[in-house]
């Protein structure tokens, strides 16, 4: 449970050599865990073999999961391999205002892939650049939270991430091979709603994704010698104060591919637009499947582009939906409207009419993986800021 003292921070820290490696180097990840400043758990004990054996089970589970939403390539599994740990009493005294601090637990391993017969497995530095797009802050909440049983890591409220391309190293633990059988549901904070293509020339047709959980983009990263700051100030639901259930509102990610041959990174007015008509529909749907009276409109607007990605435009946003008397519809409820929600008539309808119709971008929408989020929590985290608090410029 999470209360207005607790935090969570995700830090990323990125190795300048990504040049050239030998064919036998490994790619492994280092991570350094924290758990506040004693408040929460204790940082002077250390973790046992079988802590760290449950940590790894639900690492292999979050890094599988994160590649497999990442390629689109059902049938992977990474696992780590040579897993080492240790502690160091070691306190962050850098300038990253936003950084754990107090960063104790130290557990680094090689991440091993398995594919299906005839599936080319990826590269090591293919591992790199797909790594800087999980979801850590969901590798926290969905995953370290909820390994079974008593774990020293479930006090974890920090973490610090670092990927290596070296040559092999042994661990304490070559593999752990203790984890129960994976389960046939999705993390609860991620579930998709659908991912549809569209075709150019008839009439677009859902096509469900099989994908097991929705992973967000990660801040952006550059060469630095401290973490970076993130997105919108910072991937970090963490310093603001929880707020209250009631109050808690829905996140949604709309990640988005243009036609070939349209591509092209949307411009701030485009992103405006789409946005106006977004909160068309959202209305639309919850006035209809809650109440007539609700109105709703998005708040903490961010997006990023990754021309790389195989949906390269990403807008995500938290849903400010009110009942009449001004407060929140639940989250519960929200979360349910939209779960069935109609993709193919949002696109037709709503994402190709963004103005100036026809010349806006996300007029040559092909495909798209529209989902939303919310944590249940009885002291759930603020909405974290994003680029844009609403939009107002609507017609």
């Amino acid at each position: 449970m999470v209360n207005a003292s607790q935090q969570i921070v995700v830090a990323f820290f990125w190795l300048l050599i990504q040049s050239t490696v030998a064919s036998e180097d490994v790619f492994r990840l280092f991570f350094r865990y924290g758990f506040g400043d004693g408040q929460i758990g204790d940082p002077n004990s250390e973790p046992t073999e079988e802590d760290i054996k449950g940590l790894m089970c639900v690492t292999n589970k979050f890094l599988t999961d994160s590649l497999t939403n990442y390629t689109k390539n059902q049938g992977m599994e990474i696992f780590a391999t040579e897993i080492d740990w240790g502690f160091e009493d070691w306190i962050y005294n850098g300038t990253e205002p936003e950084a754990p601090r107090n960063v104790p637990v130290i557990v680094n391993f090689t991440a091993t892939v398995d594919t299906p017969e005839g599936m080319t497995p990826p590269t090591n530095q293919e591992l790199w650049d797909a790594t800087k797009y999980f979801d850590y802050f969901g590798y926290i909440m969905d995953y370290i939270w909820n390994i079974e049983g008593e774990n020293f890591f479930k006090n974890t409220r920090g973490l610090w991430y670092e990927p290596e391309i070296i040559p092999p190293l042994s661990g304490q633990i070559p593999q752990n091979t203790d984890c129960p059988a994976p389960e046939t549901a999705a993390p609860s904070r991620d579930q998709k709603f659908n991912l549809t293509t569209l075709s150019p020339t008839v009439l677009p047709s859902i096509a469900p994704s099989l994908a097991p959980s929705l992973i967000s983009l990660s801040p952006s990263v550059g060469a630095t010698t401290a973490p970076p700051v993130s997105r919108g100030g910072g991937l970090n639901l963490q310093t603001m104060s929880p707020t209250r259930p009631e109050d808690e509102m829905v996140y949604f990610t709309i990640q988005i591919d243009f036609f070939a041959g349209k591509e092209k990174q949307p411009t701030k007015p485009e992103i405006e637009k789409m946005m106006c008509k977004a909160n068309q529909f959202f209305e639309k749907t919850l006035k209809e499947k809650v109440n007539p009276d609700v109105t709703v409109y998005a708040t903490n607007i961010d997006w990023e582009w990754d021309p790389k990605a195989a949906l390269p435009s990403v807008i995500e946003f938290f849903a400010d939906a009110r009942n009449s008397d001004g407060s929140h519809v639940p989250a519960v409820d929200v979360f349910s409207a939209m779960e069935q929600v109609d993709v193919k008539g949002f696109v037709e309808s709503f994402v190709w009419e963004s103005e100036p119709y026809k010349e806006n971008i996300f007029y040559q929408t092909e495909d798209i993986f529209f989902a939303g989020s919310y944590t249940g929590s009885p002291n759930p985290p603020a909405p974290h800021p994003g680029k844009l608090q609403k939009v107002d410029n609507c017609s």
